[in-house]
């Protein structure tokens, strides 16, 4: 009896774990909740890593972002975040993709970090919230050091995650945002 229910607290203990620690699927990586944090009173923002990964040292990262209050305009949402990345980063290339017919845009751009050997390229995606007001958001961040990747490569990385990003269910990040935290 007592084998069983230690067994049965294993179980309830892990899934318990396991529930407490949201994940979501990119491409072919599942990323964990690292941190959920309040950008400003009516702003969240969640990323997600790879488990092996600590936050500190992340090379790949998927950002959940709630904006409640934001106009509700994606291709004028994408083109504000591009302007604010070249203000402060060395922007290598980009481009805003509107999508009209599904009401979401996003923003593909490559970027190399301020007085730093580091480049990142992100991909963000814009969508109505569907509460009727304000908007989500959906980054994945991909970084890594200048010369230690070819170009031909970094773009074929780069265009592999804007075509999973284009395809990635906004409503994983309207749900997540539904839950109580």
């Amino acid at each position: 009896m007592r084998a069983i229910c230690a067994l049965l607290w294993v179980i309830v203990a892990g899934s318990l774990a396991f529930a407490q620690t949201p994940a979501v699927e990119f491409g072919s990586q599942r990323y964990i909740k690292k941190k959920e944090m309040a950008l400003r009173a009516d702003e969240i923002s969640v990323e997600f890593g790879l488990e092996k990964e600590p936050l500190a040292a992340w090379t790949r990262l998927l950002t959940f972002h709630w904006l409640p209050n934001a106009d509700m305009k994606p291709a004028s949402a994408a083109g504000t975040m591009g302007k604010f990345i070249e203000e402060h980063a060395e922007v290598l290339g980009s481009r805003v993709l509107d999508h009209p017919k599904t009401g979401e845009a996003m923003l593909d751009i490559l970027y190399a970090m301020p007085k730093s050997e580091m480049a990142e390229f992100n991909v963000y995606k814009y969508a109505p919230s569907g509460t009727g007001k304000g908007m989500v958001a959906a980054r994945y961040a991909f970084r890594f050091n200048l010369g230690e990747r070819e170009g031909t490569e970094v773009r074929k990385l780069k265009t592999r995650a804007v075509a999973q990003m284009g395809k990635f269910d906004m409503a994983a990040v309207r749900s997540y945002f539904d839950k109580p935290r």
